[in-house]
């Protein structure tokens, strides 16, 4: 081979080229591509068009999008989390969680798990990457909030008899920050049931 031909994804023939000139392609597209070539010798004979050889690759310069799962949500009385990476091309993720440095690459294999949550608000970022090594921006991750609340509220009572008093009824309120039920005992008989 002294020269050749190519085209690249069925366009018409390039001129003819030395063979140490190397084919340089840019702004290509993403998808599949397809180059064919045919090569001349010194004789001047040509490699026919049907037995061109032929390359294709694929140009992917999408970010996949990181999908949770099993993430808490709302206002949990837990101090752990197991959380499971997945999406379409997901291979690998890292994370960060509040305003904590981004975790090392882990396989989407291998769930987030974390424990001893403080309490209060938590947010978890997580950002993926496809096999190509395409990743998500921080800018974009896919977010998670939740709040984490391990402390029992205290009761406070309301219009409950003090002292000596005549009266054989009591008509008590009960209240209290965070206090959304509760349950009461009579002269230390078995708590009853949630009201």
């Amino acid at each position: 081979i002294v020269a050749y031909q190519y085209r690249i994804d069925g366009s018409a023939l390039s001129a003819e080229t030395p063979k140490a000139t190397p084919i340089t392609l840019s702004e290509l597209s993403e998808g599949v591509h397809t180059v064919s070539v045919i090569g001349r010798d010194s004789n001047g004979n040509w490699q026919s068009e049907d037995s061109a050889t032929v390359t294709s690759w694929t140009i992917d310069l999408t970010a996949p999008f990181a999908v949770l799962s099993g993430a808490p949500s709302g206002i949990v009385n837990t101090t752990t989390a197991n959380i499971t990476v997945g999406g379409v091309d997901v291979v690998a993720y890292k994370y960060k969680l509040d305003e904590g440095s981004l975790s090392d690459e882990n396989p989407a294999s291998a769930p987030i798990i974390l424990s001893a949550l403080s309490e209060g608000r938590h947010t978890l970022s997580v950002i993926a990457s496809d096999s190509v090594g395409n990743w998500q921006t921080l800018d974009n991750a896919t977010r998670t909030t939740w709040a984490v609340d391990v402390m029992p509220p205290t009761a406070t009572l309301f219009g409950q008899p003090e002292g000596v008093v005549n009266t054989t009824g009591a008509d008590i309120r009960v209240g209290g920050a965070g206090v959304r039920t509760y349950k009461y005992s009579l002269d230390n008989s078995p708590f009853g049931a949630e009201i």
